[in-house]
């Protein structure tokens, strides 16, 4: 199936949320594996506990541990009023998200540049969106 997903890409950019993998240990060693083992043009970026954790990078340099997806969304409503996890929140035409988070975009990259996924330490906040960003924006 690897082989399938990288077949006719240059890159494949493959962006996972760890929240519901690193509670169970079998998955979590399963996805382990898996990515160990990704073609060379798939760049695995992972996010824990989601996405969330890297819009709040736009805002913060934040440590703390998230068990759920909807801990780091809490948080990240101190800076997005009214945030929801939803296509509606993203789309609303009074509340563009991309002019909003564009002008910290640079502080994002670096605050998320410092932490990677410890197995140790699985419920250790972070994001690795920095990557796609470093591959993207020189050829832009």
């Amino acid at each position: 199936m690897q082989t399938l997903v990288a077949e006719g890409y240059d890159k494949v950019f493959w962006i996972i949320d760890m929240d519901v993998i690193v509670d169970q240990k079998k998955q979590l060693n399963t996805f382990l594996e898996y990515k160990a083992n990704c073609p060379a043009n798939v760049v695995v970026i992972m996010n824990h506990p989601c996405l969330e954790y890297w819009l709040l990078c736009h805002f913060e340099y934040c440590n703390a541990p998230f068990r759920k997806c909807g801990e780091a969304g809490k948080r990240l409503e101190h800076y997005l009023t009214g945030y929801e996890k939803s296509e509606k929140f993203y789309k609303r035409p009074d509340n563009d998200i991309y002019k909003r988070l564009k002008g910290e975009l640079d502080k994002a990259r670096e605050r998320s540049k410092d932490k990677e996924f410890n197995p140790d330490s699985p419920f250790q906040g972070f994001s690795q969106m920095h990557k796609l960003f470093d591959e993207l924006l020189p050829k832009i």
